[in-house]
């Protein structure tokens, strides 16, 4: 991605509290160097900062806490948020990061991050994880801990990663969203399953078909076939989103609706 123009806006430091000791971030150091003192850095080797904050659209900030990694945990703009290291006589491009990514560098201190929120027409709230360290004169290297769990089409055929989240979920059997269930869809009938559930995201859907001979559809609000469930079968998907059960056949037939939601 190209690197915006100039920022006008007025920037802005950020403080926050350390942390010190053992945590999930010592993996961005590197195990095979001494302690000792970097000039680039005035905390010590396992110094961890956490920043949460709202950038409004196309705002600009600048974390002045110096690290050799950030990594971003949460990013709510599906646009990502571009940042970039400040290094001292150094020039670097922005670059676009979403959630679950960042950047260690291995031949020099950060003296601060540079973010800009990318979205022209909504917020972004982020958290971004500085951390501390001696370089070991390596190549500099993202760090990605989202997990890919399918692929699928997009628009004009082009290939899509679905990501899940590394969160806690709960399970919803159909008959506590909706009194009316009873583990029957009518002929002809079409029943609705909307996402957001007491205002949750929903991970996956489950369509269970006990009939010994009926396949039922599974479609998108559009109408549009999303795939078919065989008899005496069971059809998941790990995707949000309103769908639609639709029973084809000329009889009442025994099926079920599962979800699984974040919690």
């Amino acid at each position: 991605m190209a690197a915006p123009a100039p920022i006008t806006p007025p920037r802005v430091a950020v403080a926050t509290a350390v942390s010190r000791g053992n945590n999930r971030i010592a993996n961005f150091l590197n195990s095979g160097t001494t302690p000792g003192t970097d000039s680039g850095l005035t905390q010590s080797l396992t110094d961890v900062h956490q920043v949460t904050q709202v950038l409004a659209p196309n705002a600009h900030l600048i974390v002045s806490i110096p690290g050799i990694s950030f990594y971003f945990p949460a990013v709510s703009s599906l646009s990502g948020i571009q940042a970039r290291p400040i290094n001292p006589g150094q020039s670097r491009s922005f670059v676009n990061y979403v959630q679950g990514t960042g950047l260690r560098l291995g031949t020099v201190a950060f003296s601060g991050i540079e973010l800009i929120n990318v979205d022209t027409v909504n917020a972004n709230t982020f958290t971004v994880i500085i951390a501390g360290g001696i370089p070991d004169q390596s190549y500099d290297e993202f760090i990605d801990k989202r997990v890919i769990v399918t692929q699928t089409h997009g628009v004009g055929g082009v290939i899509v990663n679905l990501i899940t989240q590394q969160a806690p979920t709960f399970l919803v059997g159909f008959t506590t969203r909706a009194a009316g269930w009873a583990d029957l869809i009518g002929a002809g009938a079409t029943q609705d399953v909307t996402d957001g559930y007491l205002g949750k995201q929903r991970k996956s859907i489950i369509f269970a078909n006990d009939d010994a001979a009926a396949v039922l559809t599974v479609f998108d609000t559009a109408g549009n076939i999303l795939g078919s469930v065989q008899p005496a079968t069971s059809w998941t998907t790990d995707a949000g989103g309103d769908v639609k059960l639709h029973n084809p056949t000329a009889g009442n037939v025994i099926a079920h609706i599962g979800e699984v939601y974040y919690s």
